[in-house]
């Protein structure tokens, strides 16, 4: 079974190695933004110009900002991507016992709560400041 999975993974990386191989500078470039509608592309851009004025505009320290991203950011790396991982690693070879896969989705679980914990403690700080 182990065998055939690392065959399985060889040749499909033999695969996309090829599949890539073929494709020129021009293909490759033209697959990024370019194929998405113009709309989308610019109402993303400006809103996200949008948020970054705004933003520096009210904001008065940089720390707020870094309190949100650790938020975000601790909660992801301690919890969140090795549960997620695993997950995507079950359903994309298999395998896995299914109080591993517990264990993943209570890693995700944590994950939300740590960020809402983290998120509401530092919206709390900016109103009591």
């Amino acid at each position: 079974m182990t065998e055939n999975i690392r065959k399985s993974r060889a040749t499909g990386l033999m695969m996309a190695k090829s599949r890539l191989s073929m494709l020129t500078t021009a293909e490759v470039n033209r697959m990024a933004y370019m194929d998405m509608k113009n709309s989308l592309y610019y109402g993303g851009t400006l809103g996200y110009y949008a948020v970054v004025i705004i933003g520096a505009c009210l904001i008065d320290s940089v720390t707020i900002v870094f309190d949100f991203v650790a938020a975000f950011a601790a909660s992801a790396i301690a919890f969140g991507f090795p549960g997620f991982f695993y997950l995507y690693g079950i359903k994309k070879f298999g395998g896995g016992t299914q109080s591993v896969k517990i264990w993943a989705y209570i890693y995700c679980g944590i994950c939300c709560f740590n960020c809402l914990l983290g998120l509401t403690s530092t919206i709390m700080t900016i109103l009591c400041e």
